[in-house]
């Protein structure tokens, strides 16, 4: 940089930062501008990174997931936990999707199982990038739906397409049980903050009297009524046994309510084959039989969904520990060493600086706070942007949260960030 331009920078009150960068556009000087923009990036995503590992919010699993619920102050919350303890009690097991699996879970009551995940690997890389949720926060609301769905009696299964009676019942036993779930995951998004997309867009249904169209169009095996009479079954149906009011039409916010409430009273009408699958629901010992066939599980599946169950069965055959598959592991330890690859580089950061003097680290320490603020709400806003454009790449969201994120901390760094270091480095704070 030459001596005239930084001088002249330097009088007209302009940070030392923003004159080297200025210098370094002039001069062609890519690679230097790129490095100084990445600095309050690398700051702010170290910050954030060692954050979530210390606070056991960067490994999911089941008992980070409990724990998480155990914090929300709500009724319903209890009642997820409760029943979690329940199904563990008879022998359910909750197994972690495979890394690269892009469904947010599924419940399967013929082989007592819960999977859950963060939306595969792009989910949990997409929230450590600083999406506003952390890896545990979003697994939670998910898993929450998933446990809304159990209901002992509540029977849902494949039917053959050409016995038209018995596909509209069944189509309508999905819809009653996607409501279930979904009513239960927006409310714990909204009390813990989770605002991920799929809760807002569940909001903005339930606001309108429209989850029946949402669910039809998220699950292909709901269809097949009217639009008009599956959206006064599912309005009906939620004011009959939730109460009226369950939905502010003006926030969204979905009240509390008891998760027991309709138990039993979701199958619409008798068919034929429900005695049948209902003893494989209470035979001692079938849901253990059924776990090693995957034929026997096709049968209560939709043609939609048998090309996610073969994949899934696919990866569990060769990678399978006991009931989960290896990948998500090797995720999860991935993402505990990062954290801690974080935490000593933001220590190693902060220290150096103590060493040449207090006002130095706390300067320091102000300056890494305030670029790893940038990028929350950096990250948080391009959420929000990616939720309204209705972004669903997961590929795509992940890379504009992480641009919010480089945006929002250089922003701040500029901002705030290297002011507030040098006024305390230097006790000049006037």
């Amino acid at each position: 940089m030459s001596e005239v331009s930084g001088d002249t920078l330097g009088r007209s009150g302009e940070s030392q930062r923003s004159a080297q960068l200025i210098s370094d556009m002039h001069e062609e000087r890519p690679l230097a501008v790129a490095a100084d923009l990445a600095k309050p990036v690398v700051a702010g995503l170290t910050a954030r990174a060692a954050y979530l590992a210390l606070s056991g919010q960067l490994y999911v699993d089941e008992h980070s997931i409990a724990r998480n619920l155990s914090k929300i102050e709500s009724p319903v919350a209890k009642q997820v936990l409760d029943t979690m303890g329940e199904l563990k009690a008879n022998d359910w097991n909750f197994v972690k999707g495979p890394a690269n699996w892009t469904t947010g879970g599924a419940y399967e009551p013929f082989t007592r199982r819960v999977w859950y995940s963060t939306n595969g690997w792009q989910g949990e890389l997409q929230h450590i990038l600083g999406a506003g949720n952390s890896p545990v926060e979003k697994a939670s609301v998910l898993f929450a739906h998933e446990i809304g769905h159990h209901d002992v009696n509540h029977l849902t299964y494949w039917v053959d397409p050409a016995d038209s009676e018995a596909s509209l019942v069944m189509a309508k036993r999905h819809l009653l049980g996607e409501t279930r779930a979904m009513i239960t995951e927006v409310h714990i998004g909204q009390q813990s903050g989770a605002i991920t997309p799929s809760v807002l867009t569940r909001q903005a249904a339930l606001q309108a009297g429209t989850l029946a169209d949402h669910i039809v169009q998220s699950h292909p095996n709901s269809a097949g009524l009217p639009p008009a009479e599956a959206r006064q079954l599912v309005n009906e149906y939620i004011d009959k046994t939730y109460g009226k009011n369950l939905i502010d039409s003006t926030t969204g916010k979905v009240r509390s309510f008891d998760m027991r409430a309709g138990f039993g009273q979701n199958n619409v009408a008798v068919l034929a084959e429900d005695a049948q699958y209902m003893g494989q629901l209470t035979e001692p010992g079938q849901y253990k039989v059924l776990r090693g066939e995957p034929i026997l599980e096709f049968r209560k599946l939709t043609v939609q969904d048998r090309p996610m169950l073969t994949k899934l069965l696919q990866e569990t055959k060769f990678l399978r520990t006991g009931e989960g598959s290896n990948i998500p592991r090797i995720v999860g330890y991935g993402g505990r060493a990062l954290g801690a690859v974080c935490l000593v580089l933001a220590a190693n950061d902060v220290i150096g600086q103590y060493k040449e003097g207090s006002a130095k680290g706390t300067g320091r320490l102000a300056r890494i706070a305030t670029d790893w603020a940038g990028f929350e709400a950096g990250g948080r806003v391009a959420k929000l942007a990616s939720a309204a454009l209705e972004v669903r790449n997961p590929y795509i969201a992940t890379a504009v949260v992480l641009a919010g994120g480089i945006v929002g901390s250089n922003i701040f760094d500029l901002g705030v960030g290297e002011k507030l270091e040098r006024k305390i480095s230097t006790g000049n704070y006037f």
